[in-house]
């Protein structure tokens, strides 16, 4: 018998959205970060443009390294 895998919800799927709040972009980089391979799969998932998916990671990552 095949096993069937269910797809794993992630915090904001497939968001489009110019503003973020902090929590949302350190959220949206541990996503990226956990279970991304590359940032051009991961702003594929979130529908949004490669320089603005660059601009969420570098941001998102910013605030995770100040705690």
């Amino acid at each position: 018998m095949r096993t069937i895998y269910k797809k794993q919800d992630r915090a904001y799927p497939n968001i489009v959205k110019a503003d973020y709040t902090d929590v949302q972009l350190e959220n949206m980089y541990l996503d990226y970060f956990n279970n991304f391979l590359s940032v051009e799969r991961w702003c594929k998932y979130y529908s949004i443009p490669l320089e603005e998916g660059r601009n969420v990671i570098n941001r998102g990552r910013a605030i995770n390294h100040k705690n």
